[in-house]
């Protein structure tokens, strides 16, 4: 457990050294952090969460029901696999951060996919992540720019419409 807690404390340092270190509002106290890892060695199994930690601190940062519910959707992504369901969650620990609500409609293949993806920008994500909130906000604001520049790109590759939102034909 103490490994895990080490392991929040090196990746987010500006958080620890807050009076009240908390992470977007959620607090984050060693006894938290302790209280949070417990949490996750009784929903995932106490072998692999500390494996999970280390593979990504910020997890020690989720409120316990969201990180219980992240897990479950897992499980139904895999069709209660319970160890194809470890083996995308020990690839990509992060998964587990976002809301059970996105795995609706999504298959492991998908998220192995997002894995190896991952794996290539991993150096910038470390970089943004370790600057805490304000690195995760440029991150997902630079993510944005990007997909709305392919929407962009997207668009101007279709034949425009008329008023009456017909496709004119190209000359």
């Amino acid at each position: 457990m103490e490994e895990a807690v080490e392991a929040f404390k090196k990746k987010f340092p500006q958080v620890m050294a807050k009076a009240k270190p908390d992470y977007l509002g959620t607090s984050c106290s060693e006894e938290d952090l302790r209280r949070r890892f417990q949490s996750l060695g009784q929903t995932i199994g106490r072998d692999e969460a500390l494996g999970l930690v280390l593979g990504e601190p910020l997890l020690l940062a989720m409120q316990e029901e969201n990180l219980k519910a992240s897990w479950e959707a897992m499980l139904e992504v895999a069709k209660s696999d319970r160890l194809a369901a470890l083996r995308v969650v020990r690839k990509r620990p992060g998964a587990l951060i976002a809301p059970a609500a996105g795995f609706k409609g999504k298959s492991l293949g998908e998220f192995e996919a997002v894995a190896q993806m991952e794996d290539a920008f991993r150096p910038a994500t470390d970089t943004l992540k370790s600057l805490g909130p304000e690195g995760i906000a440029l991150g997902a604001a630079a993510l944005g720019m990007a997909a709305l520049g392919a929407m962009g790109a997207k668009a101007a590759a279709r034949p425009p419409l008329n008023s009456k939102g017909v496709t004119k034909p190209r000359r």
